[in-house]
């Protein structure tokens, strides 16, 4: 691996973004990061409030899908996420 790829790795590891469309979604950015845009600042989300929320915008309540994984029953969130209510349109 490169410099290069060893910064952008590094600096790709403390934020992220996620695309929502549809599913009643509100138009906009949610979120910000710091002015070098390495860190999140700004309602921070775990992977698995994403998951919760993608779920809620398929009509899904991520408290009831269960998956077995190595025998035992598992939610997606792995029963800390949230649904990130923000992001849906108001109605």
């Amino acid at each position: 691996m490169t410099a290069p790829e060893r910064a952008r790795a590094w600096r790709e590891a403390w934020r992220w973004l996620t695309l929502l469309a549809g599913g009643g979604t509100r138009p906009g950015i949610v979120g910000a990061t710091d002015e070098l845009g390495l860190f999140a600042v700004e309602d921070k989300l775990h992977v698995h409030d994403i998951h919760s929320t993608v779920m809620a915008m398929m009509g899904l309540d991520h408290t009831e899908v269960v998956y077995m994984h190595k025998g035992r029953p598992e939610r997606i969130d792995l029963n800390e996420g949230h649904v990130h209510e923000p992001v849906f349109k108001d109605t």
